[in-house]
């Protein structure tokens, strides 16, 4: 079945296609963005936990 989009001779199953490729390409960047963001709050718990240690030693 053609489609008339935007004076485009697309069809509607490649812009279902193209539109499941751009969320593709979001959901990796979420995972990414998440995994880093994971990456940086467990560091930043980890020197935060070494500190209260040494603090501990300390007094």
């Amino acid at each position: 079945m053609k489609l008339q989009i935007n004076g485009n001779n697309s069809t509607f199953t490649d812009q279902i296609v193209a539109d499941n490729i751009i969320i593709d390409q979001l959901e990796i960047k979420q995972m990414n963005l998440k995994t880093e963001v994971e990456s940086y709050l467990k560091l930043f718990f980890q020197r935060i936990n070494q500190q209260v240690k040494r603090f501990i030693r300390l007094q």
